[in-house]
């Protein structure tokens, strides 16, 4: 008696591993496609999700595409760096040099006399 309350606790164990991993394997690719910086990550989470509904047949699709960065799109994180590089600077004031400020104070004493 006591060895099948012992045998049903390991199959729930056992349950309740498989519902683990199946749930981290559904969201593996769009954590992927998240960390990658993909431009269509909610996509590939959902493809992620639905490959885990269809006993895997969409999964291995997900999982490409979120290594993949499609034609024409840059990943966010590039789109960001292109973002911090492009400062708008503007001119500094241009102090006068040593022979311009000579110049300047001989024509203020020569105004003043």
């Amino acid at each position: 008696m006591a060895l099948d309350y012992v045998a049903l606790g390991i199959m729930i164990l056992l349950v309740l591993l498989g519902v683990v991993i199946a749930l981290k394997l559904g969201a593996l690719p769009g954590k992927i496609a998240e960390q990658r910086g993909h431009p269509q990550v909610d996509a590939i989470r959902v493809c992620g999700w639905i490959g885990l509904i269809t006993a895997g047949l969409v999964w291995p699709v997900a999982f490409i595409w979120a290594y993949t960065v499609p034609s024409g799109l840059k990943p966010k994180s590039e789109e960001a760096e292109i973002q911090d590089n492009v400062t708008v600077e503007e001119p500094e004031a241009e102090e006068p040099s040593g022979e311009d400020s000579k110049n300047e104070k001989i024509q203020e004493e020569g105004a003043t006399s």
